[in-house]
């Protein structure tokens, strides 16, 4: 009883708190309930599965919904982009209504992006970040990312499951009979719970993450950001290239919070 009362006093917190975005309707106009700028993906169903994902949304578009379907814990939407830019399936808890939306369903522009520096060849540089220098290797570190080299193809595919990009990888613990169990945190600061075999494939579970694996992180934890994403700048992160050292390929980045 006692467990059920703080289960039921922790829903009304959150409900409370508006933690939680208002339902879309079908027919209807609603907004992706992402950071503004962050890409979520559109599925050809209602489900997530390899190789449907038929476009991206980004944070902020009113869209206009077209049909809902039930499927397990979620409510998923058929939704039409901004000038039919993409239409496909959303799932639910990133897509919000938005009862003051204007009828011809025009998106919220997101803030513009600062251009994406270049070399003469045309490629794109990496971002400057702040290094910090003094950590020792890897294999030596007392946190998660000690494993990071052994564990990455599974972190790997694990970020690319995710709804809401960037993502990037909060921690990775090893678990019994060759599994990893990878902690997603995504565009829209939810986390995920994602239990996939170390060699990486096809994630065997994908679900949001109870407060009991979210405890053990430390504040002075890593965060891993792959290549497709950019670490956090600013005074309080130092951040590191993580490069595979048996084929010298860079695979992303390790940031440290330094500020108390």
């Amino acid at each position: 009883m006692n467990i059920l009362l703080r289960t039921v006093a922790a829903l009304a917190l959150l409900g409370l708190c508006g933690l939680s975005p208002q339902a879309a309707r079908a027919d209807g106009v609603a907004v992706i309930a992402a950071r503004a700028g962050a890409k979520v993906n559109v599925r050809g169903g209602p489900e997530v599965t390899g190789g449907n994902i038929v476009g991206q949304a980004i944070g902020g578009d009113r869209v206009a919904v077209l049909e809902t379907a039930e499927r397990g814990q979620y409510t998923w939407y058929r939704v039409r982009g901004p000038g039919g830019a993409y239409e496909g399936w959303v799932r639910g808890d990133l897509v919000a209504e938005a009862a003051d939306a204007p009828a011809s369903g025009r998106s919220i522009e997101p803030p513009s992006a600062p251009p994406i520096p270049t070399t003469p060849s045309g490629e794109a540089t990496a971002p400057v970040v702040a290094v910090h220098a003094d950590r020792p290797p890897l294999a030596s570190r007392d946190d998660w990312s000690r494993n990071l080299i052994e564990f990455y193809p599974a972190i790997s595919d694990c970020l690319k499951v995710s709804s809401a990009q960037p993502a990037v990888a909060v921690k990775a613990l090893s678990l019994n009979g060759g599994l990893v169990d990878v902690v997603v945190r995504d565009a829209a600061e939810r986390r995920w719970e994602c239990i996939v075999r170390v060699e990486g494939g096809t994630p065997l579970r994908y679900d949001p993450v109870t407060w009991q694996l979210a405890l053990p992180q430390r504040n002075t934890d890593p965060v891993f950001t792959p290549l497709t994403g950019e670490p956090p700048s600013g005074e309080c992160f130092a951040s590191e290239p993580v490069t595979d050292p048996a084929s010298e390929r860079k695979l992303g980045w390790l940031t440290y919070r330094i500020c108390s």
